[in-house]
């Protein structure tokens, strides 16, 4: 989404700070650089579920032996709350920590309860706000 990214930029540069933002497809993408903040808004849970093992693959290259990740992905409440018939795929939190282990690990975690939604996506959502560190282990 040029748009969006040209927008962040310009955010960061009003805030005085530098970053870099890459535009590309995530399972396609070959990172040349590490970087300590990489962030996914809504990625993941639109995913084909076949892409996950290269998207997992990607973050792990992008992401600086010390890096954080942040990661907006929707969240399943219960194990049996059904899925939106169409829209981001619902996940629980304990799904999304062992995707992401041992690698990395949650420092943070918050829900934002969201009404007023489609029908089609299920009226409400959980968007869970996770905060990952890569741990030691995963530098090696």
């Amino acid at each position: 989404m040029p748009a969006a990214l040209e927008m962040t930029c310009l955010r960061a540069t009003a805030a005085g700070l530098k970053l870099t933002t890459i535009e590309a497809d995530v399972t396609e993408w070959q990172p040349t650089d590490k970087f300590d903040l990489v962030l996914d808004h809504g990625l993941l849970h639109n995913m084909n579920p076949d892409r996950y093992p290269l998207y997992r693959e990607r973050v792990m290259q992008a992401l600086a032996d010390d890096g954080e990740f942040l990661i907006l992905h929707w969240l399943q409440r219960t194990p049996d709350e059904p899925q939106s018939i169409i829209g981001p795929t619902r996940v629980s939190r304990e799904d999304i920590q062992k995707f992401f282990a041992p690698e990395l690990k949650e420092r943070f975690f918050a829900i934002e309860e969201i009404d007023g939604q489609n029908v089609s996506v299920g009226v409400s959502i959980a968007q869970g706000y996770y905060w990952f560190k890569r741990t030691s282990t995963g530098s090696a």
